[in-house]
């Protein structure tokens, strides 16, 4: 485990999903991909726009042995209940896909090397990740106070030569009292 960022908690784990895994995840998800969407903050719903360009489908965690070891994965480095949030989103982005500026707020593991471009930028941190195949980025989006941590906005940067497979995790906050202490403000 490599801890980029303290405040906010940002670390990146090494090795989490085996070479095996991460084909399995492809092959069970790649016939499924569909055009991914973003919430369009305007209009308040999930569209589909040029913010995102790339291709997602949804798995059932704990539809299988690699989400449900993941699964347990999370709650362990989390403490959190990976029940309480959405299901598992694998995403392919080819060559220029990208995803521009967001926050994950109210609602990450990479699977696959990218030669070139890809990383994820936390835009307010100057702080940049590459994809590496088997690695999960994780970080906390809000802060003590239970508002969206604005040095979590992130950028998903156009890969420039090869495709970028990820597959993402949102946990809610709500739900979580029984298994979180109360934050100090």
């Amino acid at each position: 485990m490599e801890i980029l960022s303290l405040n906010p908690y940002i670390v990146l784990c090494h090795d989490v999903i085996l070479p095996s895994e991460q084909e399995f995840l492809k092959t069970q998800s790649s016939k499924r991909l569909e055009g991914a969407r973003a919430l369009d903050q305007v209009k308040n719903e999930v569209v589909f726009n040029f913010i995102r360009t790339s291709k997602a489908t949804w798995l059932k965690k704990n539809s299988d042995n690699v989400t449900r070891r993941l699964s347990h994965w999370i709650e362990d480095v989390s403490n959190l209940d990976s029940n309480i949030g959405d299901l598992y989103q694998i995403i392919n982005y080819g060559v220029g896909g990208l995803f521009e500026a967001h926050s994950d707020t109210m609602r990450k593991d990479e699977l696959q090397d990218v030669p070139q471009g890809g990383a994820t930028l936390f835009n307010n941190l100057n702080l940049t990740v590459f994809p590496k195949a088997g690695a999960a980025l994780f970080w906390f989006n809000l802060d003590n106070a239970g508002d969206t941590d604005l040095f979590t906005v992130h950028t998903g940067c156009p890969v420039i030569v090869g495709s970028k497979w990820i597959m993402t995790k949102w946990v809610y906050d709500l739900g979580q009292e029984l298994r979180v202490p109360c934050p100090r403000i």
